[in-house]
Formats: structure tokens, sequence, C-alpha cells
């Protein structure tokens, strides 16, 4: 294989080594704010049936728990639709590398617990200052600058925590030589994986 065609970094033919390689690239995307896994889209159903994506930060990942945590304001259309159905897609792209990752889990809206103070603890000023919006995300404006200003509290009463119990991860690696693609499933010990075409 000439070195055009492998990305540095990124394991080819081993399945061990792509989901323990997966699990590293989202503590870098959750600890990095320039790593290209910070950013990802979810999925989440919508009251129509629909789905719904957005995107938002990967802010926490704990590995041995299978989990990834993201934030929200709990008077977003996000929010009521994971309360109603906590079946996500997350979907994250590395277009330097050409690694795509597709995770599906179970999602749960906290408000009022230790995962949330802690999370609320971490956030900078500015990462604070988007949860004094004077109006819910989505709603409809008048003019844009209805939705300008700041309301007198700290913004953590609408503040929520995600986190998302993860069921299945995908890998899709895009190479010259060949795509390698995989799919990964908890297992008694560990991830159980399987090739898949591509």
């Amino acid at each position: 294989m000439s070195a055009a065609t492998k990305a540095p970094g990124l394991p080819e033919d081993d399945l061990d080594a792509m989901i323990d390689a997966a699990w590293k690239r989202l503590e870098r995307g959750a600890a990095d704010k320039r790593a290209a896994f910070n950013t990802l889209q979810i999925a989440t159903l919508g009251p129509q049936g629909w789905p719904e994506q957005r995107t938002v930060i990967l802010r926490r990942v704990e590995t041995a728990e299978r989990r990834v945590t993201i934030h929200t304001d709990r008077r977003s259309a996000k929010a009521a639709e994971i309360e109603a159905d906590g079946r996500v897609s997350l979907l994250f792209w590395d277009a330097r590398a050409k690694l795509q990752l597709r995770l599906w889990g179970q999602a749960r809206l906290l408000t009022d617990d230790p995962l949330t103070d802690e999370a609320w603890d971490r956030l900078t000023a500015h990462g604070r200052r988007i949860y004094r919006t004077p109006v819910p995300p989505g709603r409809t404006l008048r003019a844009p600058e209805d939705g300008d200003g700041l309301r007198d509290d700290d913004g953590r009463s609408v503040f929520a925590a995600i986190p998302i119990t993860v069921m299945r991860l995908e890998w899709l690696h895009l190479r010259t030589g060949g795509h390698r693609r995989a799919r990964f499933e908890p297992a008694a010990e560990g991830w159980q994986g399987r090739w898949l075409g591509p």
C-alpha cells in the first residue's frame, strides 16, 4: 500500500484497533475545540416523525461507559424531542483523514443532577452567555433584534446536559486503495466488530 492511500494514525485492517482509534478520536474531540470531532451532527425524531438534524459540540466522552455528552437549552425543540423519544444518531466527519463515524444511542435530558451541575461549572463565561438569551431557540421573531439582549439570571435554569449511551458505532474510512467500513456493537467484554461493504 502506498503512503498516499493510508492516513497517518488510522488502522487499516484490524477491528480492535479501529474501535480503539474511534474512541480516542472522540476523546480528543471533547478535549480540543480544534479537533475534527469537536463538532458533530445529531439527529432526533421530530413530533411529526421527521428526522431533525443539528450541529452541536461534543462536550464529554466516557469511553468505559460508552457515553458521549452534549449540551442544550432545555427550551429548544431538540430537548423536547429527546424527552419524547431518546433514540438519536450522531455523525462525525474528519475531512483531513477522510474518516466518518456514525453512532446510534439512547439519549437522556438531564437538568437538575450532579452531572449537569458539573457540566455547568466547566463552561466558560462565553459558554454560559448563550443560555441567557431572552427567547427560546427556534421561536419566531418579528425582527432579528428581538432575540438580542440577555435575561437577568445566569442561564443555569435553562441549561441541560444530554448524555448519550452508544449502542452501535460505524467506521468508514475513504481510501484511494479501497474504502474500509466496519460496524461495532457492545459485547460481553468490549465491542464486537464486523466488516461491511463500503
